[in-house]
């Protein structure tokens, strides 16, 4: 006779199975957790000994690890460098124990009226940055070697003239404005030679001395009248403008004395507007014409002399049309014909009127 019955021993069975299973599970996951143990120690064990262990060829220990420099520590100080009259020439920042560093040009100073100079140092010596600095260039100054005095010969200058001293003889040291009643100014002479003309250019060669005194030059002179003229188409005639000129020329050469057998460059320049017509003179109740072009060289003989610039208005064309001749018809001036395009020619401010017929069936826009 059985023990159990058959049911019985199937459940009994059954419920071992599980357990069984249940087992395996338990054992299963107790074995992954040593391993897992075991591989945290190897990787303990491997990074104490990549710490405590020397790099090779380094004895440095892990209580000794070099480290790179903290520049966030470093101290800068502002140096700058000035011209002798306060003029910042350079700024720079230099880090603390560094020799401050000039780069720019050698500082330059110029001539004044009894010296020149030449840089000589910085003042203070540079030295090693420890604190903000101001550097100030200094130099040397050698007294000029030339002293020049000018002799006027009865002419007058705009400009106040007193000796002077320098280094070198330079047109920009005389003035070339003067004046002198019936008489033209020729330059500038040292030992009766005409060095400088009397458009400051350098003619002859001169050897200086300590001490010079140049002698302005002036011959007797003839008038060179220039007057602007403008045509104008209602009378017919040229018109001199006089104080009107600055509206018709850019530019134009003035009225002046001149010496005797003296080539002269006469210019002048119209505005938007205007045409130049020539250069024209009168003599007898005659004119001549004496050239066509706004730039002319002119030479003055034994006389005075009176030259007109003349000029025109600028002509224009005007056109005018109309977009759909089935519309509409234009005209200009006042004539009352229509057609549907027109042209004509009207000088610089000139008024002119122009007109549209609208067909009746169409609308005028506008021009």
């Amino acid at each position: 006779m059985a023990l159990f019955s058959y049911e019985t021993t199937m459940h009994i069975k059954k419920y071992v199975g599980f357990l069984i299973v249940i087992l395996l599970i338990v054992s299963l996951s107790i074995m992954l957790f040593a391993c897992g143990e075991e591989e945290d120690k190897k990787d303990d064990q491997a990074k104490a000994t990549t710490i405590d262990t020397p790099n090779e060829g380094n004895n440095t220990s892990k209580d000794d690890t070099p480290s790179t420099p903290d520049t966030k520590n470093d101290v800068y100080y502002t140096i700058a460098f000035k011209d002798y009259d306060g003029t910042v020439l350079d700024t720079v920042q230099v880090k603390e124990g560094d020799m401050p560093l000039y780069s720019k040009a050698t500082p330059t100073r110029s001539k004044d009226d009894n010296y020149s100079y030449s840089f000589n140092a910085w003042n203070p010596t540079i030295v090693k940055a420890t604190q903000n600095a101001i550097y100030t260039a200094t130099y040397n100054k050698e007294e000029l070697p030339y002293t020049i005095s000018f002799n006027l010969n009865g002419g007058n200058s705009q400009y106040t003239i007193s000796n002077i001293k320098t280094d070198e003889i330079t047109k920009e040291l005389f003035v070339y404005d003067l004046d002198k009643p019936s008489y033209a100014f020729k330059g500038w002479a040292y030992n009766g030679t005409i060095i400088f003309n009397a458009k400051g250019e350098q003619i002859n060669n001169l050897t200086p001395t300590a001490n010079m005194t140049f002698e302005a030059v002036f011959e007797e002179a003839i008038m060179l009248e220039v007057s602007c003229l403008l045509y104008n188409p209602s009378t017919y005639i040229y018109e001199e403008q006089n104080t009107k000129a600055s509206t018709i020329v850019e530019e134009i050469s003035e009225s002046r004395l001149y010496a005797w057998n003296t080539q002269v460059s006469l210019y002048a320049h119209p505005k938007v507007g205007y045409t130049f017509v020539g250069w024209y003179y009168s003599q007898d109740g005659m004119d001549y014409q004496l050239s066509t072009q706004e730039d002319f060289d002119f030479m003055m003989q034994e006389e005075d002399y009176k030259v007109e610039a003349r000029f025109v208005y600028t002509t224009y064309s005007l056109g005018v049309f109309a977009n759909n001749n089935d519309c509409g018809q234009v005209t200009i001036g006042n004539g009352g014909y229509y057609f549907n395009n027109s042209s004509t020619n009207a000088y610089y401010t000139e008024r002119v009127t122009i007109a549209a017929r609208t067909d009746s069936t169409a609308r005028f826009l506008g021009w």
